[in-house]
């Protein structure tokens, strides 16, 4: 589940971005019928453009499962106090 962005991915291509730690936590799975629900937080460190940065988001996302199996409808995270 733990997954980079594109901003990170990018990042990570070029060098400008090394992960130290990247781990969801707190996970919560919620379901009704074909749509699921999944809540948590999301901790990564490392060095973003020789700075390193420590963060900590809340994250929701909504899946939706269909014949061709799940997808990810909806997603939105936001910076959460320690």
């Amino acid at each position: 589940m733990a997954r980079l962005r594109g901003v990170e991915k990018a990042g990570a291509r070029t060098g400008q971005l090394r992960l130290s730690r990247y781990e969801n936590r707190d996970v919560k799975i919620t379901l009704h019928r074909n749509t699921a629900v999944v809540t948590g937080v999301n901790v990564s460190e490392g060095v973003h453009r020789g700075k390193p940065f420590s963060r900590r988001l809340r994250f929701t996302q909504v899946w939706l499962k269909s014949d061709a199996g799940w997808q990810r409808v909806a997603f939105q995270d936001a910076e959460s106090a320690p």
